[in-house]
């Protein structure tokens, strides 16, 4: 097992197949103050789904065990086929924490977006910006996501849950472009008791898209 605390800040501005790994992690993990740019991303032509060349951050365990913190917070990421993902890492935080969250207009809380940008997908593959694999009471807080590609032939989904129960989607700020094929959120299997709030989704045909999956109710029911 490993054991490690990574506060990374580099600039990286070139391609990478894939730029931050962590696996089996059980202590504390995190990866911030970030710049990823991938400057020739149509060089990555064939790969299978579960692939991850083109990928900038990538956390994985090979099950579900206790870890540390792990917390994924305040990098930019441009043109990786995949912006951050995690398989079997429980309450991973993507952006800012949900016990940091201050709506008061009097906060000196900042929020920690990662801010994802898409203006070259890769061709003929799928692209995402954070894909979440069994991560049971995940947060994904606060981000900041852009594709202004309208012209690529590629589907694009920006935030995938798979099997992410208990977990917490808020203001996420979602903007996109209709031409492309894919959604703003992809559930691909059951997300039990996972709660979206003032998340924004913008410029896409499908918001919200059940594959194989289900959310609970959302918001308050009607009196």
């Amino acid at each position: 097992m490993l054991r490690m605390l990574l506060s990374m800040k580099p600039t990286l501005s070139q391609v990478f197949s894939t730029a931050v790994i962590g696996r089996n992690i059980t202590g504390n993990f995190q990866v911030y103050g970030n710049t990823f740019n991938n400057t020739i991303p149509a060089s990555i032509t064939s790969m299978p789904y579960a692939s991850f060349n083109s990928t900038a951050v990538t956390i994985q365990n090979s099950g579900i065990f206790t870890t540390g913190d792990i917390h994924v917070f305040s990098n930019g990421i441009t043109n990786y086929r995949i912006g951050i993902h995690a398989l079997n890492i429980p309450k991973i935080k993507i952006g800012t924490p949900y016990k940091d969250i201050d709506t008061s207009p009097t906060s000196t809380i900042p929020p920690r977006p990662n801010t994802i940008t898409h203006s070259a997908l890769v061709a003929n593959q799928i692209n995402e910006s954070i894909w979440l694999q069994n991560c049971p009471e995940a947060e994904v807080n606060d981000n900041i996501i852009e594709n202004s590609d309208d012209a690529t032939s590629a589907t694009y989904f920006v935030v995938e849950l798979d099997f992410v129960t208990d977990g917490y989607l808020r203001r996420n700020l979602i903007n996109g472009t209709s031409t492309i094929t894919g959604s703003a959120l992809l559930i691909r299997k059951p997300c039990d008791n996972t709660v979206l709030e003032c998340n924004e989704m913008d410029g896409f045909n499908t918001g919200i898209q059940l594959a194989n999956g289900d959310l609970p109710t959302q918001g308050e029911a009607d009196p």
